[in-house]
């Protein structure tokens, strides 16, 4: 495995922890309330920390091994296929970012509920960067 489709691996992952540790709470609140909880500061800005911190992290323990390689120690070092994976991935990123935007906003329209729309954004957030780091892992793994 690349030192570049490793980092998105982690990226994946601390954006999956992230979400599940987001709506657990979030789901976990609304079953003790009774319905939807309005966003919570403080469980949004554990979501935001959990997810720096796994994705920083692991980053940091697979560069520290990867140091050793001249051609990855230098800014920029990735080759061209790399940049073309990366490209595409992000540019699906996008679309699906766009997509889920759009359904979160005609939710609201339906519920008017404040509370709907930022969980879905959120859901948005996530989804969208779980979408990019999949297809990015696909991408590498495929043959061409």
């Amino acid at each position: 495995m690349s030192f570049w489709e490793r980092n998105t691996l982690i990226i994946g992952l601390g954006s999956f922890i992230g979400g599940v540790f987001y709506f657990s709470i979030v789901i976990w609140q609304s079953l003790a309330a009774g319905s939807l909880v309005t966003p919570s500061f403080w469980v949004w800005l554990g979501y935001i920390v959990l997810q720096l911190c796994v994705s920083i992290f692991g980053m940091w323990f697979g560069a520290k091994r990867e140091l050793k390689d001249e051609f990855m120690a230098m800014p920029g070092g990735e080759d061209e296929r790399d940049r073309l994976v990366r490209m595409k991935a992000e540019g699906m990123q996008g679309h699906v970012m766009s997509g889920l935007i759009f359904v979160a906003m005609a939710t609201w329209f339906w519920h008017a509920n404040t509370a709907i729309l930022f969980h879905s954004l959120v859901a948005a957030l996530i989804l969208s960067e779980l979408a990019r780091a999949g297809w990015q892992m696909f991408s590498y793994n495929r043959a061409y």
